[in-house]
């Protein structure tokens, strides 16, 4: 009988069984990599046709594929629905709050698949399983954690499939979530232990949605501001503090402070967020001293993906330009001392940059940070509210050589060739942790070599993990750029009355 071949790019099994779509990297494809499963392939007898073949050699394929198919017993790789069925039958007290089948179909994308994607592949296996799993049980017994995560989920099943059902299910799960959030709240007995969990993941899972969905990212700001008032409360109350070494509380923690990082720097000159600085200045103390005590082993971190204390001086470089206190020499001289740190890293064999998935990642942040204190330090005294789109246009993306000459900014040359390095497309576009560096170089780009690039990385990384945010960036960017190409004029600057010393050359 005739062996037809059929194509033999057709993915891993493990892909295939989820319902993802492979990048076909043997031995393990990307999508396995980062949700740390074992990626299985067909054997050779799997490639061949089978329409017409006889049913004793079909029973006899089975057979053999059901032991060499077979999902590894590690713990990350147990499927949604055997993970559920497992927690109740362990529990059979446990009163489940899932109620239809389409429920309990967007819990195991949970699962098996969007978990995988918000937390970062550095996340230690231990700390996935246990934040998995517990995850799993509030939502089965929590109205509030049930919907916040349905809705989530399916924000993300339609960005990733863009079937309308997806949009309107997130959008019924999302109203339900509000309801329960907003009587939850009302309804806490804050003195009681443990109040916490709860509602920190429910909130917490408010603004994923409104980050990673089409819909309700105007509301991101109100959900994240809620998040700090959780964690202040808990940072000051006795019956729920924050204990590092639970996984939950420090996944809730990164998560509280990247997403409150990224807002505020959406618009970091002229933002609309009101960042409680009392919060990151808490958070990040705490993640500094109990978790990252050695910057390097932000490798495992499961959110930030970089040491806190990179996120601090960013933060600290827009609070500055932000402050009274904007000309402060000394305020000024400990930021650049700060920033002077990292930049000369960046020519070093660090293990921050060499033993870590996402050095590349950091590496963009820091040139982002240093391009941004640069632009800051260049600009007179305006009268009037700033932007980065005006900030971008007067300090330009090209600075004097020493001949006369104008040449690229080194962040900005540097950045580009990090996004052109080999092998790194994959990496780029499976993670979430470029959106902010790559909103900043956007706005510094002019060639359009440079911009084809970063439209590249953003489409592409909106159509792999379905992150909204990406879309959002890249529909910004199309607009600065079409600004900067119809070359507007440049706004009228005052002089300074105090000027500070701020040439700065990288070695």
């Amino acid at each position: 009988m005739s062996k037809a071949k059929l194509r033999t790019k057709s993915g891993c099994l493990t892909c295939r069984k989820r319902k993802l779509k492979c990048d076909e990297v043997k031995p393990n494809c990307r999508s396995c990599s980062l949700s740390n499963r074992a990626c299985l392939w067909p054997s050779v007898s799997d490639l061949y046709d089978r329409r017409n073949r006889r049913r004793s050699e079909l029973e006899s394929i089975h057979s053999a594929g059901d032991g060499a198919h077979g999902f590894s017993d590690d713990s990350t790789s147990v499927d949604g629905s055997a993970l559920c069925a497992s927690l109740l039958r362990s529990s059979p007290q446990l009163q489940t709050s899932i109620s239809s089948e389409c429920e309990n179909s967007l819990l195991n994308y949970y699962v098996d698949s969007f978990l995988a994607i918000i937390l970062l592949p550095t996340t230690q296996p231990k700390d996935y399983t246990e934040f998995r799993s517990y995850t799993l049980v509030l939502a089965l017994e929590c109205e509030s954690v049930k919907h916040t995560i349905l809705c989530s989920s399916a924000a993300n099943k339609f960005m990733l499939t863009g079937n309308d059902y997806f949009r309107q299910l997130s959008l019924k799960h999302y109203g339900e979530a509000v309801k329960s959030v907003n009587q939850s709240l009302a309804s806490t007995d804050y003195s009681r232990e443990s109040w916490a969990d709860p509602l920190i993941v429910s909130v917490a899972y408010l603004y994923i949605s409104a980050f990673w969905g089409p819909d309700a990212n105007k509301d991101a700001p109100k959900h994240v501001a809620g998040m700090q008032q959780l964690f202040k409360l808990r940072y000051s109350t006795k019956t729920s503090p924050v204990n590092v070494d639970r996984s939950f509380d420090r996944i809730m923690a990164e998560s509280a402070l990247y997403h409150s990082f990224l807002l505020t720097m959406r618009d970091p000159f002229a933002s609309s967020f009101h960042n409680d600085w009392s919060f990151l200045s808490n958070t990040l103390d705490l993640l500094e001293s109990q978790v990252y005590v050695d910057p390097g082993e932000a490798a495992k971190s499961p959110v930030i993906g970089a040491p806190p204390s990179i996120y601090r001086l960013i933060l600290d470089i827009i609070h500055m330009f932000n402050s009274p206190s904007r000309g402060n020499p000394e305020e000024y001289a400990k930021i650049r001392r700060s920033m002077d740190y990292w930049e000369r890293l960046l020519d070093s064999d660090a293990s921050i940059f060499r033993d870590t998935g996402y050095g590349d990642a950091i590496e963009l942040y820091i040139l982002s940070a240093s391009l941004l204190l640069d632009w800051i330090s260049e600009l007179p005294q305006v009268s009037g509210p700033i932007t980065l789109l005006n900030l971008s246009m007067h300090c330009g993306s090209t600075t004097a050589g020493f001949d006369g000459e104008p040449r690229l900014r080194w962040q900005i040359a540097r950045a580009i060739s990090v996004l052109r390095r080999p092998d790194n497309k994959y990496y780029w576009t499976w993670c979430y942790l470029s959106s902010w560096p790559l909103t900043v170089i956007g706005y510094a780009v002019d060639y359009e070599e440079e911009i084809n690039l970063i439209k590249e990385v953003l489409h592409d990384s909106r159509y792999c993990i379905g992150y909204a945010e990406m879309e959002r960036i890249k529909s910004e960017l199309e607009g600065v750029w079409q600004i900067r190409q119809r070359k507007n004029k440049p706004l009228v600057f005052r002089p300074m009355t105090q000027q500070l010393s701020l040439a700065h050359v990288h070695g």
